[in-house]
């Protein structure tokens, strides 16, 4: 047996080297997703060390705390009053588009008694804290209406909004980092004045700010020094920074808030440094003990979410990488059947010196076997590269420097499921060279390629399934049956999608005209001819360009929804009026400013629901009636939900509520033609100005339920007066339509609607926006003359695109590189499979320049043949996400300029361009070759 096995791997060895051309092929085909894993893996470890270590950095102390609660909880919400009557907190409220919600943060009073508590308590002595003040809420932030929010450059006149002022003691701030400036001085050594300002370095450049010059903050009256530039990294910790990320923001001592009208000393986010940091779980309990209204996080906390976040991104990883690898078997499988083909002679003599054919599948799966060994090898050591050109890339999305450590796990991660892929998939070529027949050493020409016979098939597919299966458990963490299923269904679709590839290519081999082209002619004849592993290629290639162009369209294509419904407001100023009675006074405001091309106004009224009659039975329900009806009708929303069935019915009934029971209703004067789609009746015309009808937006409640047109509701309509008190009227509304699901933007955030006529004159709406189109160079003196009147805020609709821009390249950024890997793969893969076919056809080529064809001719052939393939790869992997963008845009009425067939064709060119590249670096060699040599030897 160990003679056999030595033998074995001695033969192994030579054939290797004899035929290292296909050597190479094949090692590639495993280091190409080998490579995938480790880099993938690796990038995974080193992003779950930087979030361990930097736990303290990241929480900016050993326990962070910010004023928030539960505003449900009876006996929680009186100690808050409490704490605001006695001067311990300050309440004030944000408003947005008519929504108004309570915001509390420390007052001075407050730290004093936080100060005095630890004092006095097991703490003393042991506890340090620190604290930022905000000179804005987040609404005012995104508004550019808050203090402290806009940042003028005194020299050009410049101004940025949206800005975050992180004003902090310079001497503390942050307890376990260090703040540096670009030039390495820390915000103590350059801020020596309440003026002197550390601005991001985002903003400087937007600006064009150095330092020593002078800039001006909305809100005060002081002229502000820069005296250092500070890199984004340095404030940006995690989400809650996410508006300090996109937008910028400013260091300012504690010293500077005097210098603000109207902003206090308060703190929205504290800081606790602690003696024993391993008290932190105990602390941050008797914390809120005392202070019920504080919202802890610890060490501990974010260690849980930090391992939650690392799982997912293993497993996401994981997966992605397997696949890669799994791509890369089909290399495999190509090389290994050409190796077969190519030694059928040497298999024949064998077999003539009595080998048997369980002894031949062994040979060449020791073969296979040594091919996963040196390839994962290969593999490794490209991962590890590849770690270290994508760790500046990561370290961009995760906002933190990633430092790269030579990880073993992922290494023998690696090696392991590289060899065993290797082998596994090796071994189902390997049954045919154990039945090639001897008697072909007598008829070496004349030999076809034997099959395997159909049991040993079945249990050579059932030994990969199986092998797989194991793989996908480590990875994902299931039961093996949970992941057996799982790799038999992805099995049977990468079946059908090969059959349906190799339709398509028969399809154009055989139906696509070659308009006289012989070149073109010979390339389609090739196609049909090698169309079993041309299907093999594109599924590789089809497969690693699908999670790619998915990610880039959709990406794409939202953004383009969003300025299209944006767009279609009417303005590039959104302004929101906190109260009607001003409503006169902010448009002769706006009737001031030059540059104002026009304006829209937009009212609603908060209605609330005195009875619904439903037209077909005439059963008439009140608020509680409608309730009950949900609750007993089998509405199947949401359609995929994994929780109880109480949990879905308080979805339900919350969704009910914010629709039906406890709305807005829009108030239009004018009904022009439009091109909505209504699922129940029409639109209101504009022969109803005077009647109380109402168009309500369709919804799986409303439906599930029977609200169809024909309906009547009566709304009792509600406004809220700051010097009258509270107003109401009831109507009585007719449903004339149900509207489909639109991009119209409604800033009464319902989208019902009725005409103004309709709604009692005694009762005032409860939102009023302003839609403003305005050139681009005004939108500043625009914001400044609105500054006048009180509780007003403006907001580009340019700001809500580049909030939403940021967004999705934030989550879109990490799995885009992930599968930029696996279309990587993909062009290994084509590689392999042109090296290939081109050495199988060394004779026809031969042939072909016996009789004159120049060098590059042959190339072009080829290139040809590859080009169209790569397309046919690109058409189908590309396909399936753009189909899901046109039905999308189908449903949403969205116009066809959302969808980007442009970037979908680009992406369909690429895969030609990386089909193209892959052939040009395998078919070069093999255009060149002497005829002579090849009709000598083949």
């Amino acid at each position: 047996m160990l003679e056999q096995f030595r033998f074995y791997l001695a033969h192994s060895f030579n054939d290797l080297r004899v035929n290292r051309r296909l050597t190479i092929f094949a090692l590639l085909s495993v280091a190409a997703g080998v490579a995938a894993i480790v880099s993938l893996q690796t990038l995974a470890l080193m992003i779950a060390n930087t979030l361990e270590v930097n736990l303290q950095d990241t929480n900016r102390g050993d326990v962070s705390v910010q004023v928030d609660f539960d505003e449900e909880d009876t006996a929680l919400a009186e100690a808050v009053a409490a704490a605001v009557e006695a001067g311990r907190l300050i309440e004030d409220s944000a408003g947005f588009f008519g929504q108004s919600v309570a915001t509390y943060a420390l007052s001075g009073q407050g730290i004093d008694a936080l100060q005095t508590w630890i004092d006095g308590g097991p703490y003393a002595g042991q506890i340090d804290f620190t604290y930022r003040i905000f000179t804005s809420d987040l609404v005012g932030i995104f508004t550019g209406s808050g203090t402290g929010t806009a940042l003028t450059n005194v020299a050009s006149g410049d101004q940025a909004t949206q800005l975050q002022a992180v004003i902090i003691d310079k001497n503390v701030y942050p307890f376990y980092s260090d703040i540096a400036t670009l030039a390495g001085e820390s915000l103590a050594e350059v801020m020596q004045a309440p003026t002197d300002l550390v601005v991001g370095e985002e903003t400087a450049e937007l600006l064009e700010l150095n330092v020593g010059d002078a800039v001006q903050l909305n809100g005060s009256s002081a002229t502000f020094n820069v005296v250092g530039i500070a890199s984004v990294e340095n404030e940006v910790k995690g989400f809650s920074d996410f508006f300090a990320g996109v937008f910028g923001f400013y260091y300012l001592d504690w010293a500077a808030v005097e210098l603000f009208d109207g902003v206090d000393v308060q703190a929205q986010d504290l800081y606790f440094q602690l003696a024993d940091p391993a008290q932190g779980t105990a602390f941050a309990a008797d914390l809120v003990d005392a202070f019920p209204y504080f919202e802890t996080t610890t060490i501990e906390d974010l260690r849980i979410q930090n391992e939650e976040l690392t799982e997912q991104i293993d497993t996401f990883v994981g997966v992605m990488g397997l696949i890669s690898l799994l791509l890369g078997s089909i290399g495999i499988i190509n090389t290994m059947q050409v190796i077969v083909r190519r030694r059928m002679l040497e298999v024949a003599v064998l077999k003539t010196h009595g080998l048997q054919s369980e002894q031949i599948t062994l040979l060449f799966l020791t073969e296979a076997l040594l091919v996963g060994i040196f390839g994962s090898v290969v593999g490794v050591l490209l991962g590890w590269g590849a770690t270290i050109a994508l760790r500046e890339v990561v370290s961009g999305i995760f906002g933190s420097q990633i430092t790269f450590v030579f990880a073993p796990v992922p290494a023998i991660n690696g090696f392991v499921v590289g060899v065993v892929v290797a082998t596994v998939f090796g071994f189902l070529p390997t049954l045919t060279a154990g039945q090639v027949r001897p008697n072909i050493v007598l008829r070496p020409t004349q030999g076809a390629i034997p099959r395997a016979g159909v049991l040993q098939s079945i249990l050579a597919l059932l030994i990969i399934i199986v092998s797989v299966s194991a793989i996908v458990t480590g990875i994902i963490g299931s039961d093996f049956g949970a992941a057996f299923g799982l790799v038999v269904g992805a099995f049977i679709a990468a079946g059908i999608i090969y059959l349906m590839l190799m339709l398509i290519i028969w399809l154009v081999g055989r139906f696509l005209p070659s308009f006289g082209f012989v070149d073109l002619k010979v390339s389609l004849r090739q196609m049909l001819v090698a169309r079993s592993r041309g299907a093999s290629t594109l599924l590789a290639l089809a497969v690693g360009v699908f999670s790619l162009s998915t990610i880039t369209l959709f990406a794409q294509s939202i953004g383009s929804i969003l300025e299209f419904a944006l767009e279609g407001t009417g303005g590039n100023v959104i302004i929101s009026v906190p109260n009607f009675s001003q409503l006169d006074d902010v448009e002769a405001i706006i009737a001031g400013v030059e540059g104002v091309n026009s304006t829209s106004v937009s009212l609603a009224y908060n209605a609330v629901l005195a009875s619904y009659t439903d037209s077909e039975t005439g059963t008439t329900y009140n608020s509680e009636g409608v309730r009950q009806l949900v609750t007993d009708s089998d509405i199947n929303f949401p359609p995929i939900f994994d929780g109880t069935e109480e949990e879905r019915s308080e979805i339900q009934q919350s969704i009910l509520s914010s629709v039906f029971l406890e709305t807005s209703i829009q108030a239009r004067d004018n009904f022009d033609e439009s091109e909505a789609v209504f699922d129940s009746g029409r639109d209101i015309t504009n022969d109803e100005l005077d009647q109380p009808v109402l168009v309500l937006p369709a919804n799986d409640i409303l439906s599930g339920i029977g609200v169809n047109a024909g309906d009547r509701v009566t709304y009792e309509i509600t406004s809220q007066g700051l010097l009258f008190g509270s107003r109401s009227e009831e109507v009585t509304f007719e449903i004339v339509g149900i509207r489909a699901a639109s991009l119209e933007i409604d800033f009464s955030g319902a989208g019902a609607y009725a005409p103004a006529a309709s709604f009692p004159e005694a009762v005032s709406p409860t939102l009023v926006t302003i839609l403003v189109d305005v050139d681009d160079a005004q939108v500043t003196a625009l914001r400044r003359a609105l500054a006048e009147v009180p509780g007003i805020f403006a907001i580009e609709t340019s700001i809500l695109t580049r909030l939403i821009s940021s967004v999705l390249e934030a989550f879109t950024a990490f799995p885009t590189m992930v599968a930029a890997l696996g279309l990587i793969v993909g062009g290994v893969v084509i590689a392999n499979s042109v090296a290939l076919a081109t050495m199988e056809r060394r004779n026809e080529i031969a042939v072909m320049k016996s009789v004159g064809l120049q060098r590059e001719r042959v190339l072009g052939m080829i290139l040809l043949e590859n080009g169209i393939l790569g397309f046919i790869g690109g058409l189908i992997g590309v396909s399936f996400g753009l189909v899901a963008l046109v039905a999308f845009a189908a449903v949403t009425q969205s116009p066809s300029s959302t969808v980007p067939f442009g970037t979908a064709f680009l992406l369909m060119l690429l895969c030609a361009g990386v089909a193209l590249i892959a052939a040009v670096t395998s078919a070069w060699d093999a255009s060149g070759e002497k005829p002579l040599t090849v009709l000598r030897y083949e």
